[in-house]
């Protein structure tokens, strides 16, 4: 309920700056799960020069962008797509465009993830060497 209540304030307020609002975001909604562990569930305690594969296959990054690309999958394809649908007009152009609107919003999802890993890890690099 306070992820709720601060994700809402964050959305109803705004900030500044978006990359602020992406911290603030991020350290709400997905705090550490246990020492060395980052938001996201990806322990960088081990390993600080990870790159862009192993963060956006790492299981929690793909479980969370698969359940955003469906859902704003979704809302995009019923937007751009819903009144063929509904008349029953699905050839394979039109299949091959709803397949890639859920593509864009996980592409998007995995990217913001790897970001905010690598930020997190910077971070916590400037403060253990301070």
């Amino acid at each position: 309920m306070a992820v709720v209540h601060h994700l809402h304030k964050l959305l109803i307020t705004g900030t500044n700056s978006g990359h602020v609002g992406l911290r603030l975001f991020v350290s709400i909604a997905f705090p550490p799960r246990r020492p060395g562990a980052i938001g996201i569930g990806i322990d960088m305690s081990s390993n600080e020069n990870m790159g862009f594969i192993a963060i956006a296959t790492d299981v929690t990054v793909v479980k969370r962008a698969m359940r955003i690309a469906l859902i704003v999958g979704t809302v995009l394809a019923v937007i751009n797509q819903g009144d063929k649908l509904l008349a029953g007009q699905l050839d394979f152009g039109m299949a091959i465009r709803i397949i890639l609107t859920y593509c864009v919003p996980y592409s998007v999802s995995t990217y913001s993830s790897y970001l905010a890993v690598k930020d997190n890890i910077q971070r916590t690099a400037r403060q253990d060497n301070a």
